[in-house]
């Protein structure tokens, strides 16, 4: 047997490492298993990989919140440093709720996220 070979017999075997219980699990180890899921569900997507509804859902959150990133990095200016801040909280502020008003100012139309945000209030109170 070529060491090449054991190499990958020894790979083959590798024990795989025990999922922890969400309970038991540290923030840190929990945003990892949902950023896991998400590059899972969008890799997946581009590959035209039959996705879950559950996986299609997440991957459009995803890349709705990575366009509200791309919009920050290109409202600010000038780009000396402050840009990284502003785009990691517009993607991280769009994955909870696209509709936020600190997500306003990168829309086309700053105006329309209140207007869709009373719309869905209307929605949630019938």
């Amino acid at each position: 047997m070529t060491l090449r070979r054991a190499g990958r017999k020894h790979v083959k075997n590798k024990p795989k490492p025990q999922k922890k219980a969400v309970e038991t699990m540290t923030p840190k180890e929990k945003l990892a298993e949902l950023a896991k899921a998400a590059l899972e569900a969008t890799d997946g997507f581009l590959a035209s990989a039959n996705l879950t509804p559950e996986q299609l859902e997440l991957h459009n959150q995803v890349m709705m919140a990575g366009c509200y990133a791309g919009a920050a990095y290109d409202m600010y200016l000038p780009k000396s440093g402050g840009e990284c801040h502003a785009v990691t909280r517009a993607f991280l502020i769009a994955l909870f709720d696209t509709l936020h008003p600190d997500l306003d100012y990168l829309r086309d139309d700053p105006a329309s996220g209140a207007k869709e945000r009373e719309k869905a209030q209307r929605g949630r109170a019938s």
